[in-house]
């Protein structure tokens, strides 16, 4: 069993930021805000490119409703399967898009204000917002590339600390389970 990778120092501050939010949320709403899915290859081509390597990548924004105490927060993600490089230009075969937003009640006295609070509120949405929508990712992405008549693909688990989707796969194969 491989050892798992160390976590750098920024990550590891990123994480400590957002735990200072996360004691005091609690997640009330998470919905899915847009949906953009494109083969852009022949399926004979992409389900033949094996194996296919995945890419994501995703970002975050939040807004922080002071009045109503919510943290609004934007997690946009991009999936795509690129072939091997002998075979296509290493131009994605297919791309699925997607935004979750997510509600957050946040109940302190005392908060932080200003450029302090909004550093807190950006890790947190980096790191627990992703972290919760993910289930969601996962379960569109899967059911996206069947619904596009592609084999299933599962994303693995998101582990904040050290999460990389680059393993090589093959559609319709194993996948690599983050284990």
């Amino acid at each position: 069993m491989k050892s798992p990778p160390a976590i750098s120092d920024e990550r590891q501050i990123l994480m400590r930021k957002a735990a200072s939010v996360a004691r005091y949320v609690e997640l009330a709403e998470v919905s899915l805000g847009a949906l953009n899915a494109e083969l852009l290859a022949p399926m004979a081509d992409v389900v033949s490119f094996a194996p296919l390597t995945p890419r994501i990548g995703s970002k975050s924004s939040f807004v922080f409703e002071e009045n109503e105490q919510r943290i609004l927060v934007r997690i946009s993600v991009k999936f795509s399967l690129i072939g091997p490089s002998k075979k296509s230009s290493r131009s994605p075969l297919l791309v699925v898009s997607c935004d979750f937003d997510l509600s957050y009640l946040f109940r302190v006295e005392g908060a932080p204000t200003g450029e302090i609070r909004d550093e807190l509120f950006a890790a947190f949405a980096d790191i627990n917002g992703t972290y919760n929508a993910w289930p969601y990712v996962r379960e569109l992405v899967q059911n996206t590339v069947v619904r596009m008549g592609l084999p299933p693909f599962v994303l693995p688990v998101y582990k904040p600390a050290t999460f990389q989707l680059s393993t090589p796969v093959t559609v319709g194969g194993p996948t690599d389970t983050g284990k």
